[in-house]
C-alpha cells in the first residue's frame, strides 16, 4: 500500500478511472494514416485535390524582403505615423484654452444642441487629438504627443486645467 504518497504507481482504490479514460480517450482516435484517408475524403467529396507537404511549407515560408524593400516599408510606417506636420502653435493653444476654462463640458449633446458659446463646450469643439479626464485620480498612458490637449474637468464638470503632451 502506497500510504497517500503521490509518487506510488498502486493505482488508487476505485480502479484509476480518470488514467483508465484518458487511455481509452487516446487509444480512440485515429491513426495517422486514417486521420490521412479521412483528410483526403472530405477533399474528393468536395471535388478538390490533396495538397503535397512540399507545397504548405512552401505557401508558409516567410519571403525575405531586401533591403530597399525594408527601407520603403519603413519609410512608409514613419509617414503614417507622424500625421501632423505642424506642431500646434502656441497661439492656438492660448485660443483654445480661453475658449474652454471655466466652461461646462456637455458630454452628449442632444440632437440639434447648440451650446451656449459663453458657459459651454462640446467634443466638437475640441482638436482630433484630445482626452478629457473627470479627476486627477484618471488613469492615462504616459506616451509623449504635444499636439494632444488634456482637459481635466472639476466635480461640476467645468475645464479646471488645460495641459499639453
Amino acid at each position: 500500500m502506497c500510504n497517500n504518497n503521490p509518487r506510488c504507481a498502486e493505482p488508487a482504490q476505485g480502479g484509476g478511472g480518470d488514467d483508465d479514460e484518458q487511455r481509452r480517450q487516446y487509444e480512440a482516435q485515429p491513426s495517422e494514416d486514417e486521420q490521412r484517408r479521412q483528410y483526403e475524403a472530405l477533399l474528393a467529396a468536395a471535388g478538390s485535390a490533396p495538397v503535397a507537404e512540399e507545397e504548405v511549407r512552401t505557401a508558409q515560408a516567410p519571403t525575405q524582403l531586401g533591403e530597399d524593400e525594408q527601407r520603403q516599408q519603413f519609410e512608409m510606417l514613419l509617414a503614417a505615423a507622424s500625421r501632423d506636420d505642424e506642431p500646434t502653435s502656441d497661439e492656438t493653444k492660448r485660443g483654445l484654452e480661453a475658449l474652454l476654462m471655466g466652461k461646462r463640458f456637455v458630454e452628449d449633446p442632444a440632437e440639434g444642441f447648440v451650446p451656449s458659446i459663453a458657459t459651454e463646450f462640446t467634443v466638437a469643439h475640441l482638436p482630433p487629438l484630445h482626452r478629457i479626464f473627470r479627476s486627477k485620480n484618471s488613469v492615462m498612458t504616459m506616451d509623449y504627443r504635444p499636439d494632444r490637449i488634456n482637459i481635466w474637468l472639476d466635480k461640476e464638470g467645468r475645464c479646471a486645467e488645460i495641459t499639453w503632451v
